[in-house]
């Protein structure tokens, strides 16, 4: 029934830090967004804004699926990290993970700190990634938007492909806290 779908989409209009059943659902479950980005450079190193974060957020989890790998040969310095036009926070280790030789299907997360690499699972063969004992698989951290100042979180990496063409789906699941939002750019 067309006016039930309507009264749901009116009824849940909230955000995370509301009081309300609303709120708490967003506050344990996030709120999930994705993006397609395409690595396209050409024997060098790249970086390219996957989200704008306002305000400030809770993530809950961040990973990534390679989509295409037309040329994936050599891809490394894989990081993820928070950009205010001016300077660079670490969301994952800078020297990064590497994505070369993968194929359509392969899967990175954050798993850990700041200071570790994305974690990267190919598909050439079955797989199980697990988090340690008394671990979570996602390791959720906390963004701040710079006042007034458009702020990304970035994808980053090196190769020597020339070109490189690959199409990776970047996902993000967070909390609003006090209206802060993720947009894909």
């Amino acid at each position: 029934n067309m006016s039930y779908i309507n009264f749901i989409k009116q009824l849940f209009t909230g955000d995370g830090s509301d009081n309300t059943p609303e709120g708490a659902i967003i506050r344990s479950g996030g709120k999930h967004t994705t993006n397609f980005i395409t690595l396209n450079a050409n024997n060098t190193s790249a970086n390219v804004n996957v989200f704008q974060l306002t305000g400030t957020v809770n993530i809950l989890a961040l990973h990534g699926e390679i989509v295409t790998a037309t040329t994936l040969t050599n891809c490394t310095s894989v990081y993820f990290d928070l950009w205010d036009g001016t300077n660079s926070t670490a969301i994952t280790k800078t020297t990064g993970a590497s994505l070369s030789g993968y194929a359509a299907g392969g899967f990175m997360i954050k798993d850990s700190d700041s200071a570790t690499a994305l974690s990267t699972v190919q598909n050439n063969q079955a797989r199980v990634k697990e988090a340690g004992t008394g671990a979570r698989l996602f390791n959720e951290f906390l963004c701040t938007q710079k006042a007034s100042t458009n702020t990304y979180i970035r994808f980053n990496y090196t190769t020597t492909d020339a070109p490189i063409n690959a199409t990776i789906q970047v996902g993000i699941v967070y909390v609003d806290l006090d209206n802060g939002t993720v947009t894909a750019v």
